[in-house]
């Protein structure tokens, strides 16, 4: 679920971050005319105040002065002010950290129609965080956040109609709540819009629906859905291949810290798919995607390096990265890093590790994995010989698309 706590008009504060804050609008003042607009009894100036205490914007972060002036701001029903007080009693900022007191502001801020307070108890209450858990209460307060135009709100209803959370699962209401969600700016409606239609989640199938969906949640700078937007067009599953929108999909996904949206990214420019091939321009994205702990990355990145493709040629680096790749659950990267063992690229032959290496990627669905495996048991090495193994490793790798097996297969008699 997306949390939306920490939230003043909607943009996030992401604690993990540093207490780094988004607002989309930050109030025009200094914090000195907010200082005598509080003092003067002018609640949201009490809560203007306590926000630039907490950003630390135009005076020193200070997060006892912050919570001060929300907790003066909402003794004047300032529905911000209240908010802004359960942000830092549920984070402890500037006093003890309290969950039922942070449910009690925001309970009164929703109760002061300011919306981002009604998304904010109702995930109180869904999640039972400072109040008992109540579905149907979490229900009532996205439903009232929605009502006002709170996009997150709506989105949220959405969630609970398809997910059958507190209520009967009904996918028709659930995108009317995602096509507001959508039109109102939230990239999570929009993405689950784009998942019914990829889906035919309660209506047919429709890729250029799904794709157009996906494409206003990337404008609006989700990764994600430029990713799924992405995959669409580059498969050409049910609409018209479009290489290059792919590209550029995978290209914004990646911007937005999109690790797998990085590796595709790498890899159309590794391989020229619709685009001039770069291998410079493909490393950095596919070390970003590597960085980023997408297999995938790793696992081409590592390729450059093995072949000397954008780099000098270097096949110790190349394999510590196909093992990175395996340690991310790559089942191809696994396969890269058992070969390089069993041909003995990095100096003696080992079978023993090949085999672990093999064993863990046919496990994740490699083919080329399961046939390599099945290879030392048709020969024995490293193993004992065991053709009745090696027929079904053959078997479950030619069932992956591998054609070399299926062609074994036949070569061992099925």
């Amino acid at each position: 679920m997306n949390k939306t706590r920490f939230n003043f008009w909607g943009a996030g504060l992401s604690l993990a971050a540093g207490l780094a804050f988004s607002l989309s609008a930050y109030a025009a003042g200094s914090p000195d005319d907010f200082a005598r607009g509080c003092s003067a009894g002018k609640g949201n100036d009490c809560f203007k105040l306590g926000e630039a205490y907490l950003r630390g914007s135009g005076a020193p972060r200070d997060f006892a002065k912050a919570r001060s002036a929300f907790e003066k701001g909402c003794s004047l029903n300032d529905g911000a002010g209240c908010n802004g007080m359960g942000i830092v009693s549920e984070n402890g900022l500037g006093g003890a950290k309290n969950m039922s007191q942070a449910a009690s502001y925001y309970q009164k801020a929703c109760d002061l129609n300011f919306a981002i307070g009604c998304v904010n108890i109702g995930n109180n209450y869904e999640d039972g965080s400072g109040v008992g858990k109540d579905f149907g209460k979490a229900f009532q307060y996205f439903e009232k956040a929605c009502n006002m135009n709170e996009k997150q709100g709506c989105r949220h209803v959405g969630r609970l109609y398809k997910n059958g959370i507190g209520r009967t699962a009904d996918i028709k209401t659930a995108r009317k709540y995602f096509e507001k969600a959508c039109s109102l700016g939230d990239f999570g409606g929009c993405r689950n819009l784009g998942k019914i239609h990829e889906e035919g989640s309660g209506t047919p199938k429709d890729m250029a629906k799904a794709v157009s969906y996906y494409e206003q949640g990337c404008t609006l700078n989700d990764g994600e859905s430029c990713l799924r937007g992405g995959n669409i067009v580059f498969t050409g599953n049910g609409i018209k291949k479009d290489l290059r929108k792919a590209g550029q999909l995978y290209s914004k996904a990646c911007d937005l810290d999109n690790a797998r949206g990085c590796s595709n990214f790498g890899a159309m420019l590794y391989k020229g798919d619709g685009m001039k091939q770069n291998y410079g321009q493909a490393m950095k994205a596919l070390e970003k995607g590597c960085n980023l702990k997408d297999g995938m990355g790793c696992r081409f990145l590592g390729v450059c390096y093995a072949l000397g493709n954008g780099t000098s040629k270097n096949l110790k680096k190349g394999h510590d990265l196909y093992d990175r790749a395996c340690s991310l659950n790559d089942g191809i990267g696994c396969g890269n890093a058992g070969y390089d063992l069993a041909k003995g690229v990095l100096g003696s032959k080992d079978y023993a590790g090949a085999k672990k290496y093999f064993e863990k990627g046919c496990q994740l669905k490699s083919g080329e994995s399961c046939k390599n495996l099945g290879v030392l048991y048709e020969f024995g090495y490293g193993v004992s010989q065991d053709l009745g193994r090696a027929r079904d490793l053959y078997q479950q790798s030619c069932s992956l698309g591998e054609q070399d097996s299926c062609r074994e297969l036949q070569k061992l008699g099925k």
